[in-house]
């Protein structure tokens, strides 16, 4: 009986064949879009700040933990390409107010339109995005 230490002398991880690798791939893909289906984009004061932030960390996490879950063998049940379909469709049928305008959600809050009104007057005084945004160095 030949040991295991012979046939792997320097201990490597076993590699998985790149079809594994790819479906799993497409799998997690599957899984992540699934997620975040019909998110809204609704930019407080206009600018890619708040939410987008915090959306785009739980994007992040959500990727780390569907990967994880691909390569353990969980299926996403819908095939990737159908979901990018439903993805598109479901863009398409959301109100323009919820996709990137700052019309809808969190954009129309009362705190949001005195954060925006706020950088419209430092705007006006030679400060906020005079020198690009951030020039300034005080956010919000």
């Amino acid at each position: 009986m030949e040991n295991v230490r012979n046939r792997n002398p320097k201990n490597e991880p076993k590699k998985a064949p790149v079809e594994t690798l790819t479906l799993e791939a497409i799998n997690a893909s599957s899984i992540c879009l699934q997620n975040t289906l019909g998110m809204i984009c609704d930019p407080v004061a206009n600018t890619v700040e708040a939410p987008c932030l915090f959306r785009n960390t739980l994007a992040a996490v959500n990727a780390v933990s569907v990967a994880n879950m691909a390569m353990a063998g969980f299926d996403g049940v819908i095939p990737l390409d159908e979901v990018i379909a439903v993805h598109h469709e479901v863009g398409g049928n959301m109100p323009r107010a919820y996709r990137c305008t700052g019309l809808g959600g969190l954009a129309q809050t009362p705190t949001s339109k005195a954060i925006e009104a706020k950088m419209s007057r430092r705007r006006n005084q030679g400060g906020c995005g005079s020198r690009g945004c951030g020039g300034c160095g005080k956010g919000f």
